[in-house]
């Protein structure tokens, strides 16, 4: 979920962004998703076959051992490839991008815009008709929506109080 966060944060500022900057990390996040998405894999699993098979014994410790395995394969693999600096040395410069492009920004403004465009993104008609058609078999166009609904959502989180503000000065 920190990942998606993340994803979602940096599609909110990437207009911010000059084209070099911006285009790099994208690379990024699809080596994170997979080196992180094991352990996420296996939670899947252990929550599917929970609902499914509550009252039955099932193998969970031995599941629970195989995701922890997982993710202990993947800190090491995310720690050998030096990715929390590659974080830090990417947020720095983030923060060097905006400051030097834009000095200071109304946040609500741009955050109000973001957010509608995320809404706009969730409301495309061809997104929804689909999901809306798609036998209960197709998931792939109900993960479509649930992601852009995420992505609303995480918006909402992140801006908030600035989601709050007014322009308007009271005296």
């Amino acid at each position: 979920m920190v990942l998606r966060k993340l994803r979602t944060l940096f599609w909110a500022y990437r207009p911010l962004f000059d084209r070099a900057f911006a285009d790099d990390p994208g690379r990024f996040f699809p080596y994170l998703a997979k080196t992180a998405g094991r352990t996420r894999d296996w939670d899947i699993l252990i929550q599917w076959l929970s609902e499914r098979h509550g009252g039955e014994s099932l193998p969970l410790d031995a599941l629970r051992a195989a995701r922890c395995d997982a993710m202990k394969a993947s800190r090491a693999k995310l720690a050998d490839a030096g990715i929390g600096h590659a974080l830090h040395a990417a947020l720095d410069e983030a923060s060097r991008e905006l400051a030097a492009r834009y000095g200071r920004v109304a946040l609500h403004r741009f955050a109000r815009r973001r957010t509608a465009e995320a809404r706009k993104s969730l409301r495309k008609r061809k997104r929804v008709r689909r999901a809306r058609q798609a036998a209960q078999s197709d998931d792939a166009s109900l993960h479509d929506v649930r992601k852009a609904a995420k992505k609303l959502r995480y918006l909402v989180e992140f801006f908030a109080p600035s989601l709050l503000e007014t322009d308007q000065v009271c005296e």
